[in-house]
């Protein structure tokens, strides 16, 4: 286990500054400075990826606009890596405070999973009505369409998106999948490993080494997602059996290897470019070293260190194996778009990270981040759903970005209250259930402490249901 001791490493002036600007000194008020920033930060990567389709489409776009998101900097893509560094952030902060790996997975499936087969569903219903266009061959295979959207994981099963939005679920899911194992084993604290060992893969043989690695057949979505089967089995298994050896105890070898089987086939068997997938679960990792170096679980100068060497080797990655995919509007069309997307969300979650017990977030900011989960799928719906203003009115384009933002925002804040909120909250009376029920621990800690140091704490031992 990784931890920064408190004694003469603090004492030089190079590393109480970079202490202070980091702001690792503990909250006063550690859950609300959390919701707070990691909200403004939710809310401004909603809002920016809504508003890259929406500003991209006719009559709203402009050549201005086009120019800036498709040579400067890919809205979409920054929105995109911010919520994976809000992720890595979060949640291995939120399975090592329940201490429950249960109670995680409900808390999990009850977050994501309503509002998605609810959006789901009306996308279906919008489609039969022909008020929403989809491809006529997205429902060649109707049964890997139902399981790959009823799941969650989509291209990771062969299966095109109904919401198009939702292809980075899978990889959160994925994640979420990896970190649990990780819990269970002896690598918990050991996240700078991992995230230079993605950032150097990503770098160096991602598209070479794994290159047209692949389970499923092309057919059921991507003419391209095609390869070697039996190379990814393997692969999956070696770590499964890395990740039983080390894990603490038998029923947690179990868990380990079958959770880790599971979600290395299936990150190897997406559709996208490998190296691309690699970066968006190295920046996961990324997020959680900043964690770590919050809560003095690690050196801070292996922190900068990590958060370095991810940024550029992402970049040097993008620069060396990067190729549209899927069109030019669909990722910036170029390498540069991309690389700038990483630093520059890099960045900002430092920059704000820093100031998150500094200033007062924007009550309209965090209220953003609250419904941000909505936006993020809402928009395109409404997006594809509702026509624009007709080119015969007087200032349509302003007045269609209007119209499209605006009912992104109500039905995003009607579905927080109906569908998200409730959800949540059901949710955590079936984890307090599960809790009684199996004889769960408690919560160990909060996310960062008031006082002393989660490293100083003790760690709470991996729970699964007797």
């Amino acid at each position: 286990m990784l931890r920064h001791t408190c004694g003469k490493s603090t004492d030089s002036p190079t590393v109480r500054f970079l202490l202070a600007w980091l702001a690792v000194t503990p909250a006063p008020q550690a859950t609300e400075n959390r919701l707070g920033f990691l909200d403004v930060l939710r809310g401004i990567a909603a809002l920016l990826v809504a508003l890259y389709h929406i500003g991209n489409a006719a009559p709203v776009g402009t050549p201005g606009f086009w120019w800036v998101s498709h040579s400067l900097l890919n809205f979409g893509s920054f929105g995109v890596m911010l919520f994976f560094i809000v992720s890595g952030y979060i949640i291995p902060a939120s399975l090592e405070r329940r201490g429950s790996l249960v109670e995680f997975w409900i808390g999990r499936v009850f977050r994501l999973v309503p509002l998605f087969w609810l959006l789901s569903a009306a996308v279906v219903v919008l489609w039969s009505l022909k008020l929403l266009p989809l491809p006529e061959w997205i429902f060649n295979h109707p049964f890997v369409v139902l399981a790959g959207n009823a799941s969650l994981m989509t291209n990771f099963i062969g299966a095109p998106h109904l919401l198009a939005p939702a292809w980075t679920l899978p990889y959160e899911i994925c994640f979420y999948a990896l970190t649990s194992v990780i819990f269970v084993t002896r690598f918990r604290k050991t996240s700078a490993a991992f995230a230079l060992f993605l950032g150097g893969f990503a770098l160096i043989a991602a598209d070479t080494f794994l290159i047209d690695s692949a389970l499923t057949p092309w057919a059921h979505s991507d003419p391209n997602h095609v390869g070697n089967p039996v190379r990814v089995l393997a692969i999956a298994a070696i770590i499964a059996a890395a990740a039983a050896l080390f894990a603490k105890g038998k029923g947690m070898a179990l868990y380990a290897a079958g959770v880790g089987f599971v979600a290395v086939a299936l990150f190897l068997n997406r559709s996208w470019p490998l190296h691309q997938a690699v970066i968006f679960l190295s920046l996961m990792f990324t997020g959680t070293v900043i964690y770590r170096m919050a809560a003095r679980q690690m050196p801070v100068w292996l922190g900068w260190v990590t958060i370095g060497f991810v940024a550029v080797a992402s970049c040097v990655s993008f620069r060396l194996h990067f190729k549209s995919w899927g069109g030019e509007d669909m990722l910036g069309g170029a390498w540069w778009t991309e690389s700038v997307a990483v630093v520059v969300a890099l960045a900002v979650f430092l920059a704000a990270h820093a100031l998150r017990n500094r200033i007062t977030w924007p009550a309209v900011l965090q209220w953003l981040g609250r419904i941000s989960y909505s936006v993020y799928l809402i928009h395109w719906v409404v997006l594809m759903s509702v026509p624009a203003v007709p080119d015969s009115v007087p200032g349509n384009a302003i007045l269609s970005l209007i119209v499209w933002v605006g009912l992104t925002l109500g039905f995003s804040q009607i579905t927080y209250l109906l569908v998200e909120r409730p959800s949540v909250r059901l949710g955590r009376k079936v984890a307090q259930w599960a809790r009684d029920r199996f004889q769960l621990s408690k919560p160990a800690q909060p996310v960062i402490p008031r006082q002393a140091s989660p490293a100083d704490a003790p760690e709470p031992a991996p729970v699964l249901p007797s």
